[in-house]
């Protein structure tokens, strides 16, 4: 099921802390996937069984010292 425009926007400004479907907390992440330019991971929620993807960009870099 697509969520609607409000539903992705509600669930970006909350930092995917709640299932953007029917709010639950109670949500499980399984591991990253990557391709190209973007890493992926599915999320789950154990209330309303519902399934979606949370997507991710690189945003920055930083180096290292060691």
């Amino acid at each position: 099921m697509a969520l609607t425009e409000k539903q992705k926007k509600e669930y970006l400004q909350a930092g995917g802390a709640r299932c953007p479907y029917c709010g639950s907390k109670d949500i499980d992440a399984e591991s990253f996937n990557s391709g190209g330019d973007q890493a992926w991971q599915r999320i789950d929620c154990r209330d309303c069984d519902k399934s979606w993807h949370d997507i991710y960009t690189l945003t920055d870099v930083e180096g290292r010292d060691d």
